[in-house]
């Protein structure tokens, strides 16, 4: 059975959707577009599965539709960044979470991001998946760009242009799923409300939020997403402090592989707790690196000697020894020749 659907109202009077699973510690989704609670009752991979293996691992979930999508209020004054913290603001005061883990994927972690810097005492831990600082980066990438060009006027117009994102979206590979993820998009949104949020979104610029984040971050890649891109997911991870990087291929919207998005949130979420990560197994997804290992393995797969590496860091030659020792621990190689092909399997340079 589906979880019933709630709402809270905003302090500008807005009123919000949201859905809860699972009883436990408190792990809140940052809506992303077209609404989190939408794409759960249309049963979108990466949040239905993902929600309810979280609460049957014991966490109490929390997802819901973003102002001006879904079954949230669609005609709303106010999109902007500000207001869509409101909406996470008002679910967690009704919920009563002093603290809780955050998490947003795509469009949804400019929100989360502002969340964790407006709130530093009520995050324990932040994921973001496919993240993006500035919208305006965001949006001049080209599969976005091609997106923003289209306005559909028509009704007609509207399902192709959703048939067609969708088709994007889900990798070209999937009919079932995409007349799913296609079917979503139409419950959740408008064209027209659609582009508002686009608009808005474009606006965005949380690059001097990142450094006022205080949680531990798990920044995750996904290299099959059309509308993510590693430079912008390392970006947001160095420019936040206790930030580690990852990169996925293929787990975020497809659903082939959501183990590996599974998999990596539950070791982050696990640490908490006192337990290690798992050791990582042969074709398991890559293990996280801190944005200065990434840039130790990027400058050794560009061929750089220990000296050129730790005069391009501005770090001591044994700083460098250190970071590349930990670096073939992580990664499980013995060479800078098998870093070198690591770097290059996971798109890293």
């Amino acid at each position: 059975m589906l979880p019933p659907i709630q709402y809270v109202k905003t302090r500008d009077g807005s009123s919000i959707a949201f859905i809860e699973l699972g009883k436990g510690s408190p792990v809140v989704f940052a809506s992303n577009i077209f609404g989190d609670l939408q794409s759960y009752r249309g049963g979108i991979p990466h949040v239905r599965l993902v929600s309810d293996r979280l609460a049957d691992s014991g966490y109490h979930v929390v997802r819901y539709d973003v102002r001006g999508m879904g079954a949230s209020d669609r005609e709303v004054a106010d999109i902007g960044l500000a207001a869509r913290v409101s909406d996470i603001e008002a679910i967690v005061t009704r919920l009563g979470f002093d603290r809780f883990t955050l998490c947003g994927a795509d469009l949804g972690t400019a929100t989360a991001v502002a969340f964790a810097a407006a709130h530093p005492e009520m995050v324990s831990r932040l994921i973001l998946l496919c993240p993006w600082a500035s919208g305006k980066a965001m949006f001049a990438l080209p599969d976005f760009k091609v997106v923003r060009g289209m306005s559909p006027a028509a009704q007609r117009e509207w399902e192709v242009f959703t048939n067609s994102l969708a088709d994007v979206v889900t990798g070209f590979n999937d009919p079932a799923l995409r007349k799913a993820t296609a079917e979503v998009m139409r419950a959740g949104a408008t064209a027209e409300g659609l582009y508002a949020y686009y608009a808005a979104s474009e606006r965005i610029n949380v690059t001097p939020l990142l450094g006022t984040v205080r949680a531990p971050t798990l920044v995750i890649h996904d290299t099959a997403f059309p509308f993510g891109s590693f430079d912008l997911c390392r970006d947001v991870a160095a420019g936040i402090d206790q930030a580690e990087l990852i990169t996925l291929d293929g787990c975020f919207i497809a659903g082939n592989d959501q183990a590996k998005y599974l998999d990596a949130i539950g070791q982050f979420l696990s640490r908490d707790g006192g337990a290690k990560p798992s050791a990582r197994l042969p074709g398991q997804a890559p293990i996280s690196l801190t944005p200065r290992e990434i840039a130790v393995l990027r400058l050794i797969a560009g061929g750089y000697t220990n000296q050129e590496i730790a005069d391009e860091l501005e770090i001591s030659e044994r700083t460098v020894a250190r970071h590349i020792t930990n670096l073939y621990i992580k990664i499980d190689v013995s060479s800078k020749a098998g870093a070198t092909a690591y770097a290059l399997m996971h798109g890293l340079v």
